[in-house]
């Protein structure tokens, strides 16, 4: 078969695009091989079905400012498990805060007594509950022994007798003469003197307070309730000093009572969600709830 001058020159043509294309190659491998790599053009645009593969990771949670019942039940006291305690046990340390110590009484003239209200014995002395003439809204008390009279300031302001009381309590590894009053309706008082040959000495509490030996080791602790929403406060002498610890802050409970029957006591937070914990000496368990009212 013959060729025309036509197809001898697309042969001719095509020959020179086959060794054009073949020094192209050699020519780009050879420059691109001691280059930094270029970036595909496809690498800067993310697959449509990318989104699947990488799913959004969530956004982390901002911590709350509201206590919630998991903060009642895991106080942010560190807790700490003896090693024979249950994995379900918790004990938060109680950090105790010193607080002003017992004021010295001042001497006062038998005088001054000029209504008494309540005149009530006790071992070594007695109690005055009284009204002065200048001041016949406040109601006083004054500790009477041997070696003197002294003021234990004012204790209400209601001239019924009914309203007062005096007992006999050791607390702190100590002897006192608790003299209770109130001064309206959510201002209980509690007046706690101790008495000697050389000075006497008043320890004031604005609070419902009942005396317990809450470690069991004879050295008797004060426990303090007040308000409608009810505060407890722990006061004890820790290294002979007085200190306090206040146990709705430390258990993050809107409410917090000391139940008398059972020992515990028994913290609510605002959904009402309540535990109960046991008094260690310098540190609360929580126990299950008994159930029992205070």
């Amino acid at each position: 078969m013959k060729h025309g001058p036509q197809t001898a020159a697309a042969a001719v043509i095509a020959l020179a695009l086959c060794e054009l294309l073949a020094s192209c190659g050699a020519n780009d491998k050879d420059h691109t091989a001691g280059a930094e790599p270029r970036a595909s053009i496809f690498t800067s645009v993310a697959p449509p079905f990318a989104a699947s593969l990488s799913p959004e990771l969530p956004s982390p949670e901002l911590p709350s400012t509201k206590p919630s019942s998991a903060e009642l039940l895991s106080p942010s006291t560190k807790p700490t498990n003896t090693p024979n305690s249950p994995d379900n046990e918790i004990n938060v340390e109680v950090p105790f805060q010193p607080v002003a110590p017992e004021q010295p009484l001042a001497s006062i003239d038998p005088g001054e007594l000029a209504t008494i209200l309540v005149n009530r014995p006790f071992t070594g002395g007695r109690v005055i509950v009284y009204q002065t003439v200048a001041d016949q809204e406040n109601v006083y008390a004054a500790v009477q022994t041997k070696a003197g009279l002294w003021s234990a300031g004012v204790i209400g302001y209601s001239a019924e007798p009914g309203q007062y009381d005096v007992s006999e309590v050791d607390v702190f590894d100590r002897a006192y003469v608790k003299i209770t009053g109130a001064c309206g309706a959510n201002c209980p008082i509690s007046t706690y003197v101790r008495w000697g040959q050389d000075q006497q000495t008043l320890l004031r509490i604005e609070a419902h307070t009942v005396e317990a030996d809450l470690g069991g080791d004879g050295q008797g602790e004060i426990v303090a309730t007040v308000g409608t929403v009810a505060e407890t406060t722990i006061y004890a002498l820790v290294r002979g000093e007085l200190a306090a610890a206040n146990l709705n802050e430390l258990l993050h409970a809107g409410t917090v009572i000391y139940n008398r029957a059972n020992g515990c006591f028994q913290a609510a937070d605002r959904q009402e969600t309540i535990a109960e914990w046991t008094w260690n000496g310098d540190s609360l368990t929580r126990v299950p709830a008994s159930g029992s009212s205070p």
